[in-house]
């Protein structure tokens, strides 16, 4: 359950970032985490996508 969450926080950051192009601070005050935080659920997404891809 928990390791759901963080794929589902992770998915959201990166997407607000790559897709809406919001800023690490943008997306930060929005979900009301420190940037520290955001930043490493975005190093997440990209472990996930790039061990996803078989790369």
């Amino acid at each position: 359950m928990e390791e759901t969450l963080i794929v589902n926080i992770s998915a959201q950051i990166f997407c607000d970032s790559y897709y809406y192009g919001k800023t690490i601070e943008e997306i930060s005050i929005e979900l009301n985490q420190p940037e520290a935080s955001i930043r490493k659920s975005l190093r997440q997404a990209f472990a996930i996508i790039k061990t996803g891809s078989g790369n």
